[in-house]
């Protein structure tokens, strides 16, 4: 069984004044296998966020079926952790610790164990002696950090990321790859995460699904990414793929300029 299965799925939004408009993504097709690292590539307009927003559960397609784990997805839920690209989700009210347990509160954990996750997930994101701190007082990556936390805290069959480092300076988000693939490894939740970043998708799959350029798209090939983990972003390798991803994705934007 897969983590998640898309079967030849579409997405249509109204067009303007009544005018039907192409679909975002058509004949969409893709598994997810469990536990692992999948990143979505595609150039921007291509659906990415489409396919993501879809599996959350957020929309429902036009067309197709959408699997979590064998059962088809006709809503959000816990089972499925969504973390955005932005740090202001946090309760700015709240400690880091308790913007953690914010669901584990809400589902009504006895006290005890709420303590001892949060001091867990603290330590699994490198932030063991932040958690009385507000979001005020923590760095870009750190909120990151602690949202990503605050979603383990739910124990979720799956992590959905939209591009959650985009806003984040290069060093820090070079950073935060790192951490995400500690973090990945020591949760081994299975992953879907967005993004344009060739190298930052080819630091973090195991598999890269790249996407045809929009409208109507599709995935157009899946690579796997078969480099031993810490990654070095200069090992010959890995910017054979680089260029090798980079010229499929360039000519897709040709392709979509060249149309009428």
């Amino acid at each position: 069984m897969h983590a998640a299965e898309f079967g030849r799925v579409e997405k249509a939004y109204p067009g303007r004044d009544g005018r039907p408009a192409p679909p975002a993504i058509a004949d969409f097709t893709l598994a997810i296998r469990e536990q692992e690292f999948f990143c979505l590539l595609g150039p921007s307009g291509c659906g990415k966020t489409t396919a993501l927003t879809l599996l959350a559960g957020f929309e429902a397609p036009t067309a197709g079926e959408i699997l979590h784990r064998g059962t088809p997805v006709q809503g959000p839920g816990a089972d499925r952790g969504v973390i955005f690209q932005g740090d202001d989700s946090l309760m700015p009210w709240l400690t880091a610790r308790d913007n953690i347990l914010l669901g584990p509160r809400i589902r009504r954990m006895p006290r005890d164990l709420q303590q001892e996750r949060a001091e867990r997930l603290l330590a699994l994101v490198g932030l063991k002696d932040h958690g009385h701190k507000y979001p005020r007082e923590l760095s870009g990556g750190m909120k990151q950090r602690i949202q990503i936390a605050r979603v383990l805290a739910n124990e979720p069959d799956m992590l959905l990321m939209d591009e959650p480092f985009a806003a984040l300076d290069a060093q820090t988000r070079a950073q935060m790859q790192e951490e995400l693939v500690r973090i990945w490894s020591g949760a081994r939740t299975t992953v879907l995460f967005i993004t344009h970043d060739v190298q930052e998708a080819l630091v973090l799959a195991d598999r890269v699904g790249l996407m045809r350029a929009g409208p109507a798209s599709a995935i157009r090939d899946v690579l796997a990414v078969d480099l031993p983990r810490p990654r070095d972003r200069t090992d010959p390798s890995l910017v054979s793929l680089y260029r090798h991803i980079q010229g499929i994705l360039a000519e897709e934007v040709a392709g979509r300029e060249a149309l009428p």
